[in-house]
């Protein structure tokens, strides 16, 4: 207010469709997206009925979802409607429900030239969506900032790929998670777009894409004045990625990708960055790179979402 011309109109209890709950509850409190009236219109608009089938996760275990001569392609109107749907639901994940973004990256794959197995499956990701009307990304801080400028902010990462997950491409896919202050604010589920030789280079690229993004957060932090603490920690569940960032050296079978081994290296000898190595089964973003069953999809949900009505 010192520094703008503007005027206090109280809370943001709404943004673009988006609500917003505040918690009170804790040290820290929190703040709860979702988005109801957007769920209902695929109950809507795509006749979705939530108590037809009860799924615990967005897709089948283990299943991937790629083009295949065999499966049939769309007509121009169920296209449209594919289209229509997945766009949707490109909005709902990247706002309020992260858990389903792996799925919807490889129905996003059909946008121009789907196959007729999208439409059961983009409806089946539709139905675990709108059964759970009240879950949303919440945003719970394990510290309040206390005003000052002095007052560093804590970033944190998580990365995970699926080497060559893709059976026609043959590229990997990555998850990433970024955390400010221990709560949630970024998170991705994106194909790489290099085909890689063997997991731990997949991890790499995936711990390349991490990196960047928590120098993203560093930046907009202290693009308002104030400080980041560092080094910045990412953790990566492939031992060999995190030697490799770790290890100045590269030789005859690592020296194709010694441009992203050396940028990792520099950051962490700057100060910026420190990469440690974590069990699988803590390393959350492995929702983002494949589809899990229920059990282990809430596991890896529970930190966006905590403990909600639906685990």
């Amino acid at each position: 207010m010192e520094q703008f011309d503007c005027t206090d109109c109280g809370n943001l209890d709404e943004y673009v469709g988006l609500k917003l709950e505040r918690d009170e509850k804790g040290p820290c409190g929190g703040l709860k997206m979702y988005q109801p009236v957007l769920l209902q219109s695929l109950v809507d608009e795509f006749e979705i009925d939530p108590e037809a089938r009860k799924w615990n996760s967005p897709a089948e275990a283990g299943t991937v979802m790629f083009k295949t001569d065999e499966d049939p392609p769309l007509n121009k109107a169920d296209q449209t409607y594919l289209r229509k749907g997945v766009g949707k639901l490109m909005h709902i994940q990247g706002w309020s429900r992260p858990e389903l973004s792996h799925r919807t990256r490889e129905l996003a794959k059909h946008m121009n030239d789907g196959r007729e197995s999208a439409i059961p499956a983009m409806h089946r990701l539709m139905e675990y969506a709108v059964q759970r009307p009240n879950r949303g990304w919440t945003l719970r801080p394990n510290k309040v900032w206390d005003g000052s400028k002095n007052f560093e902010f804590e970033i944190g990462g998580r990365s995970d790929t699926d080497h060559a997950k893709d059976p026609v491409t043959r590229r990997s896919v990555a998850g990433v998670r970024v955390s400010l202050n221990g709560a949630p604010v970024n998170a991705r589920s994106a194909g790489q777009k290099f085909v890689t030789l063997s997991v731990s280079e997949s991890e790499q690229g995936g711990m390349v894409v991490a990196t960047q993004d928590m120098i993203y957060v560093k930046h907009v932090v202290e693009s308002v004045g104030l400080k980041v603490k560092l080094p910045m920690l990412l953790e990566c569940d492939n031992k060999g990625a995190v030697d490799l960032a770790n290890n100045w050296s590269s030789g005859g079978r690592t020296r194709h990708v010694d441009c992203r081994q050396n940028w990792l290296r520099e950051l962490k000898e700057d100060g910026i960055m420190i990469y440690k190595w974590i069990p699988g089964p803590e390393n959350d973003p492995d929702m983002h790179t494949k589809n899990l069953g229920g059990p282990d999809l809430e596991k890896c949900a529970k930190v966006y979402f905590g403990k909600d009505e639906y685990n």
